[in-house]
């Protein structure tokens, strides 16, 4: 049995999708069970330039190379038609027009794929009645393909939601967007077939899982992102900084810029401190540091000589600045019920306190009332009394740390779930 994963991340990277499937290549690899890595060679497919849309294509139909002592098979997209119409309405037209190009030549672009899929490869890398293929990717994309060898190819399939798609009442903030509904309403009996033909569907969450059809659960398994614990050094979280980091980690939305809570109560917290001890506090944005929706709320409310922005990093320098932190922050994404994910996850695995603004999700409140990490804050007034609380816990010299005990911490790891992914594998595989 050989294990194939069709996956839509742009590069073998530490972003969260690369990492999810990362782990669970290294689960199959400590079971001795080979897999292959299938993605789409779409480098330079975000450049809309005149040589791009021009070029010819390229003689050499498939790429294979190996990253890390894992084969990777990059497939070719570049010179697809519909993918370069379907580029030049995102970019010209980005309402109701893209949305219609989007929903009508997807499948069109991903069938291509899937014939030179079929036609290019080397017969040992194409996968037979003894293999599984996992896809991993948004709508459509990569499940296409993943239909297609089920039918053609007769393997086991398993689904791996890793976002939002039709039936799912997350995908209610997308509901005000025009081009969203057109997708919904086109690509819905796509993914009927898609949830009716695969063998096991498995999300990163409970919540993604209870909005599908309940028809589907039984063969839905959640298997969450998990902390990223191979990279986490717990032995240098600092439990004494040197300064009071409020901090943010990863991408902000507008929507979460939306609930001004804690842009007030952090407005009235400095108003209200000595500004000698503010030389000691500051917020920390990580990862988004050129948002300008960001930036224009932090001056809007005086807090910029206060902040600090840090563009995207590599996980091991995030991680550095993280490790210094002394509360982390989630805002309120409105409209949309957070569901927990690997940030929520590493915050707990770095043991510092997660002061949650609003959130309106039961699974994530939950999940950090379990590890006594969260302060739930539904009002402006709470926030302020948490920072002000913990700012003096600070001042007066007291740990920022909460011990969690390991064996705690290992259950919200991406190893222990990535071995949760391989026992389904081998029960697919069983079932077979």
């Amino acid at each position: 049995m050989k294990v194939f994963i069709f996956h839509t991340t742009r590069y073998a990277d530490n972003s969260v999708s690369a990492q999810r499937l990362n782990y669970w290549v290294q689960g199959l690899k400590d079971e001795n069970i080979p897999t292959v890595l299938i993605r789409h060679n779409n480098e330079g497919a975000s450049n809309l330039d005149k040589n791009f849309f021009l070029n010819k294509p390229k003689k050499e139909r498939v790429i294979i190379k190996k990253f890390k002592d894992q084969m990777t098979i990059l497939l070719p997209q570049e010179n697809i038609l519909p993918f370069k119409i379907n580029l030049l309405a995102n970019k010209f037209f980005p309402g109701v027009l893209s949305g219609f190009f989007g929903a009508i030549f997807r499948t069109q672009l991903y069938n291509n794929l899937l014939r030179s899929f079929n036609a290019n490869f080397p017969k040992e890398y194409l996968p037979t009645e003894n293999d599984i293929v996992i896809t991993s990717g948004p709508p459509s994309s990569v499940n296409e393909i993943g239909l297609k060898l089920k039918q053609k190819n007769n393997c086991r399939w398993i689904l791996d939601y890793r976002d939002p798609w039709t039936f799912q009442n997350l995908s209610a903030v997308n509901k005000t967007n025009i081009r969203q509904e057109i997708r919904d309403f086109w690509m819905r009996p796509l993914e009927k077939k898609f949830l009716a033909c695969a063998d096991a569907i498995t999300t990163a969450s409970a919540q993604i899982k209870e909005d599908l059809p309940t028809g589907c659960h039984s063969k839905t398994e959640v298997i969450p992102n998990g902390s990223d614990d191979l990279e986490i050094d717990c032995s240098k979280i600092n439990e004494y900084p040197e300064k009071f980091s409020v901090v943010f980690s990863g991408h902000i939305y507008e929507a979460q810029l939306a609930d001004e809570s804690f842009f007030k109560a952090a407005q009235n917290f400095v108003a209200s401190r000595d500004p000698k001890e503010l030389e000691r506090f500051e917020i920390h944005f990580l990862g988004d540091g050129n948002n300008p929706d960001l930036r224009r709320k932090i001056e809007e409310f005086n807090l910029l000589p206060y902040t600090r922005f840090s563009n995207w990093m590599p996980l091991k320098d995030a991680l550095n600045e993280m490790y210094h932190a002394s509360i982390f922050l989630q805002l309120h994404h409105k409209n949309f019920p957070l569901v927990t994910n690997t940030k929520q996850f590493n915050y707990v695995a770095l043991q510092k306190p997660i002061l949650l603004c609003n959130g309106n999700s039961i699974e994530l409140k939950r999940f950090l009332k379990d590890y006594e990490s969260a302060r739930i804050c539904n009002e402006q007034k709470e926030i302020e009394t948490v920072l002000n609380q913990r700012f003096n816990d600070f001042l007066a010299g007291k740990s920022m740390k909460i011990e969690i005990p390991f064996e705690k911490l290992e259950k919200i790891s991406r190893s222990y779930h990535a071995q949760k992914m391989v026992n389904l594998i081998k029960s697919v595989a069983q079932s077979g």
